[in-house]
């Protein structure tokens, strides 16, 4: 017995495409100082064989970065396509006014600066951006070169130079006190400062000595470290406002 059958295959090449891809790249390091500025690529595609994608709306939370400086960078898209992007409630919008062709790409660059002297060092948010249209459906995909989401982090620290300078003679006898004196002042960039509050002093002291007492109080001794987290008028005022460079 001869018994022909037939598959039947329903739906067209255009159903069966990805349609819509969205993704983003980090075109700086991924860990800069604050005040340095982190720049991104937004990266849509319509992944359709035939039609287009329409009215396409790229959402992208801002997680821990929403109050960040953002500056928009312009954009390459395709004949007739515009890009415009606005933060609102937490997130950036990117709109698309006019409809992605079929296998056509927006390329939406942006900037995101986290400011100084309040980001505290290690501060880190993650960027996932979702994309919708009305004739391709919403997606997360992200298409070849672009992640699915990216991770930032922000290196925010205050260095400061110590001079430990002897204010009397340094011939002493076993069991008299010698006097130091410990001067500090914070040396300010322009990026990766961060007032007041995380600034701690350290000096190593000679073998053979002991801590007496310090002036202003507060000083800890671990071994031979001397440490000194300064507070208040005790903080130099280098390391209190930005420009100020006395001890």
């Amino acid at each position: 017995m001869l018994v022909l059958a037939a598959l039947v295959l329903s739906g067209s090449p255009a159903q069966a495409t990805s349609g819509l891809e969205v993704g983003i790249r980090l075109t700086s390091g991924n860990k800069l100082s604050s005040g340095a500025p982190f720049t991104y690529e937004v990266g849509v595609v319509c992944g359709r064989t035939q039609g287009t994608c329409a009215d396409v709306v790229v959402r992208v939370p801002l997680d821990g970065a929403a109050a960040y400086h953002h500056q928009a960078e312009p954009a390459t898209t395709p004949a007739g396509v515009t890009a415009t992007q606005v933060v609102e409630d937490g997130e950036l919008v990117v709109t698309l006014t006019g409809a992605l062709p079929a296998g056509g790409t927006a390329l939406v660059p942006f900037r995101l600066t986290p400011p100084n002297d309040t980001t505290p060092d290690g501060t880190s948010w993650e960027l996932e951006p979702a994309a919708a249209s009305s004739s391709a459906g919403t997606s997360r995909h992200a298409p070849p070169g672009y992640d699915a989401a990216v991770t930032s982090h922000v290196e925010a620290r205050t260095t400061a130079v110590a001079h430990v300078g002897l204010t009397d003679s340094a011939l002493r006898r076993p069991g008299d006190e010698v006097t130091f004196d410990l001067r500090v002042s914070c040396v300010q960039a322009d990026t990766g400062n961060w007032f007041p509050g995380r600034l701690e002093i350290r000096a190593e002291l000679a073998r053979g000595l002991t801590l007496v007492g310090a002036t202003p109080a507060g000083a800890q001794v671990s071994g031979r470290t001397l440490t000194w987290t300064p507070t208040g008028d005790a903080l130099p005022a280098s390391c209190r406002e930005r420009g100020r460079t006395v001890s």
